[in-house]
């Protein structure tokens, strides 16, 4: 997939929110810091955000809770 900021997400914490993780989790998955390189849950996500349209990805965002 995109790296996150190809994919149309505004900054890697949009991902790690959406994720639920820190936004220096996001980083290392995006930079393969992980043995298995990044993680598939990572991918299918930066994959559905690319086919959605921006009033759908308004949404998502809208309803991720803070942590």
């Amino acid at each position: 997939p995109s790296e996150a900021g190809e994919a149309g997400w505004a900054e890697q914490k949009d991902l790690a929110r959406l994720l639920g993780v820190h936004e220096n989790t996001v980083s290392n998955q995006l930079r393969g810091k992980w043995e298995s390189g990044t993680p598939r849950y990572v991918k299918t996500l930066i994959r559905a955000w690319e086919m959605l349209p921006q009033a759908q990805r308004e949404a998502l965002m809208d309803g991720a809770e803070d942590e």
